[in-house]
């Protein structure tokens, strides 16, 4: 049997520091059969130069220069350009183990699923290596309500589209939004939606760079303030009975982009997430303790809650 052809996105900007080290370990997986698109999304320090020597040193390496557009723009250029069978996304301050698209690959082949999920280690600071964050799942794979049920949930499921192997046609009209913040939260769960069966990979060999961003920075997720109430609408004209999951993931959210909004009109928009969520979430004993505890305070009123929250952020 021929080696199905993977293609593996890589969105990068102003990444210097770690590009080398990311796009090294994507060209020595013990997979070889690999289509690799690196997307310099108007970058100001060198790393563009980088990627033109890293794909100068390996004929599988395709790169597109492009102006910056963010993260989801870089990935949807790639898509376009993408070929082959299957499909991965890694981003240029992390790096896979030699197994990794080994390991996703073999996962999706011995299940006849179409997309596999998988568990990753973290990097910290200095390059200490940090826990594994996996899905709760045992079983070698899982319905697709199931996987949609575990990212809701957030049980060991990242919105990430790293770590995880795509079938090409799951991806078939899949694009993610302009945004500048949680343009993965409103796109992964979609080709989960067109999929039956999804494999589970406890380590998938992904290694994430834990790199701390400013409270500036992270208030870019504002913007996207409504994406979790769109991406729970979506699952559940499919799956109805994901009720709970999807009110436990609206109120998860609403609480971390509170903590950070600054624009009052989106502050009444996400405390009217809150009010129409907590108590579902409260009587959710698969709810996490977190955001049961959220739902509790809550009750105490908006003013206590982004109190609460200002503290938490100091």
């Amino acid at each position: 049997m021929s080696e199905p052809l993977v293609s593996v996105i890589v969105p990068v900007h102003n990444a210097m520091p770690y590009l080398g080290a990311c796009i090294r370990s994507v060209t020595g997986q013990a997979y070889a059969n690999m289509k690799i698109i690196v997307v310099n999304d108007g970058s100001t320090d060198g790393s563009g130069g980088l990627c033109d020597e890293l794909a100068a040193r390996d004929a599988r390496i395709t790169v597109i220069h492009k102006s910056n557009g963010g993260v989801g723009t870089a990935r949807n250029c790639a898509l376009a350009a993408a070929s082959g069978e299957w499909i991965t996304f890694v981003d240029s301050d992390d790096i896979l183990e030699p197994w990794c698209v080994s390991a996703l690959l073999s996962a999706v082949r011995a299940s006849d699923a179409e997309v596999a999920i998988g568990g990753y280690r973290t990097i910290q600071k200095g390059g200490k290596p940090g826990g594994l964050v996996a899905p709760i799942e045992e079983r070698a794979s899982v319905s697709a309500r199931r996987a949609l049920e575990m990212l809701m949930y957030q049980e060991g499921v990242d919105t990430a589209p790293w770590g995880k192997l795509f079938r090409a046609d799951m991806l078939d009209g899949v694009r993610f939004p302009s945004l500048p913040s949680s343009e993965d939260l409103a796109t992964v769960y979609k080709p989960l939606l067109k999929s039956t069966k999804v494999a589970i990979v406890r380590d998938s060999g992904y290694r994430y760079r834990v790199i701390p961003e400013s409270l500036s920075s992270s208030r870019r997720e504002e913007a996207a303030w409504y994406v979790a109430r769109e991406v729970a609408d979506d699952i559940l004209e499919r799956y109805p009975d994901l009720y709970r999951a999807c009110s436990c993931r609206r109120l998860s959210f609403a609480f971390h982009v509170m903590a950070q909004a600054q624009d009052p009109d989106v502050v009444c928009s996400l405390w009217r997430e809150v009010i129409a969520t907590r108590g579902c979430v409260l009587k959710d004993g698969r709810a996490r303790k977190k955001a049961r505890v959220a739902a509790l305070l809550s009750y105490a009123g908006r003013g206590i809650v982004l109190e609460a929250l200002r503290h938490q952020n100091q």
